[in-house]
């Protein structure tokens, strides 16, 4: 059984402790940098929008690049399949669908309080 530790990942200037296990440590921070580039890209555009919108807005748009691979792997995509992405790594898109669901948790509870 692979050991559970926390990372500390910085996401739109803020420092966030996420656990996971031992060996997943670089995927978690490339996600962490992908969700950070992509509030920051929505935080460029949309100014006056607050932090929980943009967590909401960030989460739909990682959804929807889930939901396009998902249908591009069972052949129903528009997507080039001569691109140069990389959709073989199952394990990549279900640890992607487990932050999309964190994601959206934290954004409720954010809206919540």
């Amino acid at each position: 059984m692979l050991k559970e530790i926390v990372l500390k990942v910085q996401i739109n200037d803020k420092i966030y402790p996420i656990s996971c296990k031992e060996g997943e440590e670089e995927r978690v921070k490339k996600s962490a940098n992908l969700v950070s580039d992509t509030l920051k890209s929505l935080t460029e555009n949309n100014t006056g929008a607050s932090d929980n919108r943009l967590l909401v807005m960030t989460s739909l748009i990682l959804a929807d690049k889930l939901e396009e691979i998902e249908e591009f792997k069972n052949g129903k995509s528009f997507v080039d399949k001569n691109s140069d992405l990389n959709y073989e790594n199952d394990e990549v898109f279900e640890w992607i669908k487990k932050v999309t669901n964190r994601l959206n948790k934290v954004a409720t509870l954010l809206k919540d309080s």
